[in-house]
């Protein structure tokens, strides 16, 4: 395993993925309190110490709404969410990050904050492009049984949101 082996590939057809994003941030910043409720509900319900609604764009993972940490953004290149948009039509649930190849060489797993569990279900505009996921991540590997329809009825919802 090479030490980059946690970046993740680019969806089909980025470039238009990527114009579906740029729109995407222009209106998250209008329902950013509607967006930060779903994102606390998902904490609260999964008992997570962290949530977020993620947009992934050409170099960045962006968070138009977090529970449990401040960065705005953090590299694609290191973002458990661009692997999650790959599978638009699941949810990508990881139990112990230091024992998935796709993510144990990861610095986020392999430094602060020590991710070890990710579920993130991906937001989906009105075309049919992923633009980013609401994800919950904790510090302690968990069992990956998930309500994944739940996470995907607040990930509905943020594209709903996103969409107005």
């Amino acid at each position: 395993m090479t030490v980059d082996s946690y970046i993740p590939p680019l969806p089909a057809d980025e470039p238009n993925r990527q114009k579906a994003v740029d729109r995407a941030i222009g209106k998250a910043s209008a329902v950013r309190k509607q967006l930060q409720k779903l994102v606390d509900e998902a904490a609260k319900r999964f008992h997570t110490p962290m949530a977020a609604l993620s947009i992934i764009d050409n170099q960045r993972q962006w968070f138009a709404a977090t529970h449990g940490f401040d960065d705005p953004e953090t590299p694609r290149a290191i973002s458990f969410c661009a692997h999650a948009i790959l599978q638009p039509d699941e949810v990508t649930v990881v139990g112990d990050a230091t024992q998935d190849r796709r993510f144990a060489t990861n610095p986020v797993v392999r430094f602060k904050p020590n991710v070890r569990f990710y579920a993130g279900a991906p937001v989906i505009d009105a075309d049919g492009f992923a633009l980013g996921t609401l994800c919950v991540i904790d510090q302690e590997a968990r069992l990956p049984d998930v309500d994944r329809e739940y996470l995907s009825s607040l990930a509905a919802e943020a594209s709903r949101l996103l969409a107005e």
